[in-house]
């Protein structure tokens, strides 16, 4: 069953307030600032709304309710980072190695998960970067 959630602008300036955050503290860019005139998206899946890109700005704690709750897709949310970091990162080199497909196999498989029923963990579903001075089988580090 699809959720009648549609995260909003209203919502997350409202989870800034809260944690004493605004757009300019967290960093949001002018050019992904809340847009309070725009229409939400219809949903790709039928168990997920559509992702907001403010979510890229929302607490790990906020983000993992939204996953349990069914309103925030674990594949979106990675997508939605995986896309953030190919814009961005030419101009930052904060990455030496990407792993897209890891990230979003795993996304898929926590996304079943939820869909299923299954009992999540606390940070179920949440995309990490591991800084790349760890060992990691089958990654290219520093």
């Amino acid at each position: 069953m699809a959720s009648s959630f549609q995260p909003s602008a209203v919502r997350f300036r409202a989870l800034y307030s809260h944690w004493n955050l605004s757009a300019s503290t967290v960093g949001i860019p002018q050019s992904v600032r809340h847009n309070p005139g725009a229409k939400p998206k219809t949903s790709r899946r039928s168990h997920f709304p559509d992702i907001d890109e403010n979510l890229a700005f929302a607490p790990a704690t906020e983000l993992r309710k939204l996953i349990a709750e069914k309103q925030v897709s674990p594949v979106d949310i990675t997508q939605l980072y995986l896309d953030r970091i190919d814009r961005l990162d030419p101009q930052l080199n904060s990455y030496l190695t990407v792993t897209s497909e890891i990230a979003m196999d795993a996304a898929r498989k926590a996304e079943q998960a939820v869909i299923d029923g299954d009992e999540l963990g606390p940070l179920h579903g949440i995309p990490i970067s591991i800084k790349d001075l760890q060992m990691t089988k089958g990654v290219r580090t520093t």
